[in-house]
């Protein structure tokens, strides 16, 4: 079956009347994202969920993989791309805009891993890295991004003990709180994180997390050095 007569025959099956008015590439995205089983809900302003649309305002969203689900607010920005053998569910606040944010998973598990971002999420180029064992990414309100920031739940490779022959670094969810600043070029690796009105130095390697609010973090390992602190956009 040729390209056209494919996009034609799921646009009747969705029952479209008409897709002159939609831009041919995102419609081929959505179209493709789709009929691979995965699920797209945008939350409009007055409160109406629109279950799998076929034309996205502000937003690019790539996806490969099955299985997964979006749940994003009207009038976010940006791009977003989702690379992902596992389900991945991912829920993107109000107000947010990202310039450019992909999702990567190429573990073998099955296990659905969770995304939430919170409103107001800001970020310029970051990558996250899940691995499929259920471990996920909490960002809360009005959080921050730079360039060059990425993400990870695992080591994605696994290392065994010797002597047992038992894993001993097993994957752990990564928690950033409220009001978050994070650095260029900062990795934040599994079971790290911080919490509220905190901020995170440039090229930090975050390798545990941070239960005091209002801190700066900075170097490799990240530790704290200074308290009593707070940041504005």
């Amino acid at each position: 079956m040729g390209f056209m007569k494919y996009i034609i025959t799921l646009i009747n099956k969705i029952k479209i009347k008409s897709a002159d008015c939609i831009p041919f590439t995102q419609l081929r995205h959505l179209l493709r994202a789709y009929a691979n089983n995965n699920t797209i809900t945008i939350v409009k302003t007055d409160g109406r969920i629109i279950k799998n649309p076929l034309f996205l305002k502000k937003l690019k969203v790539s996806i490969k993989g099955s299985g997964h689900f979006l749940k994003i607010y009207e009038n976010i920005e940006g791009s977003l791309r989702i690379n992902s053998k596992c389900p991945v569910n991912i829920t993107i606040g109000k107000g947010s805009y990202i310039h450019k944010l992909e999702v990567t998973n190429f573990s073998i598990e099955n296990n659905v891993s969770k995304i939430v971002i919170g409103e107001n999420f800001f970020c310029n180029e970051s990558r996250f890295y899940l691995d499929g064992s259920g471990n996920g990414i909490n960002i809360g309100n009005s959080c921050m991004f730079s360039w060059n920031v990425s993400v990870h739940t695992s080591d994605h490779h696994a290392i065994f003990d010797c002597k047992t022959q038992k894993q001993i670094n097993h994957s752990k969810s990564v928690h950033i709180g409220r009001n978050v600043l994070v650095g260029a070029g900062t990795v934040i690796l599994k079971g790290g994180g911080i919490s509220d009105n905190s901020i995170m130095g440039a090229n930090s390697v975050v390798t545990k997390y941070f239960s005091q609010n209002n801190i700066m973090i900075a170097g490799n390992p990240a530790r704290i050095i200074k308290t009593g602190v707070d940041w504005q956009r």
